[in-house]
């Protein structure tokens, strides 16, 4: 892991370039004053993918696999959930990613909505439903009581997740390995 303080000459050299800023977002989620007409559907469970899709789905499920060779600290063994938005007529326009941190944070790994659909509602409702499937069902969920995420955003989406009562904690640099010599 690299923080900002590295030497961007040395970066530069090893063959890293600079890539969009990544904004840093925390806070309770906003509960939305209207709900999304489609369907959101949690679990790996989504016959249409494929290739390096499909390998993503499966991760969500190493936390559940008592053979896996993983240590118990390991981060893939953190709990991590998938969530899809389907249209009613079973239409795929979005999909996210949510992970419980070690201290219990819910950590948004990835969240994408098809162009198409912005701003209706689908991003939103993958946001509520990654966060209710993250509670303790022992324990079920207040419809009052906000849920505290995390989330990494690219420009494009910091409005995004300001919209949905998340706070900017600050800006990080994004640096991309392009080529490995």
């Amino acid at each position: 892991m690299v923080n900002a303080g590295s030497d961007s000459a040395e970066l530069k050299a090893a063959g890293f370039s600079d890539n969009a800023q990544v904004s840093w977002h925390a806070g309770p989620l906003a509960i939305p004053m209207d709900r999304w007409a489609g369907k959101i559907r949690l679990g790996n469970n989504v016959p249409e993918a494929t290739g390096a899709d499909a390998s993503e789905l499966n991760v969500t499920n190493l936390w559940r696999d008592l053979s896996s060779q993983l240590s118990s600290g390991h981060p893939a063994l953190r709990r991590v959930e998938h969530a899809l938005a389907r249209t009613d007529e079973g239409e795929i326009v979005g999909r996210g990613f949510a992970q419980q941190g070690l201290g219990g944070q819910l950590m948004i790994h990835s969240l994408a909505v098809g162009k198409e659909y912005r701003r209706q509602g689908a991003g939103t409702a993958l946001l509520q439903g990654l966060s209710r499937s993250m509670i303790n069902p022992l324990s079920p969920p207040d419809e009052e009581t906000a849920v505290e995420l995390l989330a990494a955003a690219t420009p494009s989406s910091a409005d995004f997740f300001t919209a949905n009562g998340l706070k900017l904690l600050g800006r990080g640099r994004h640096l991309v390995l392009r080529s490995w010599n």
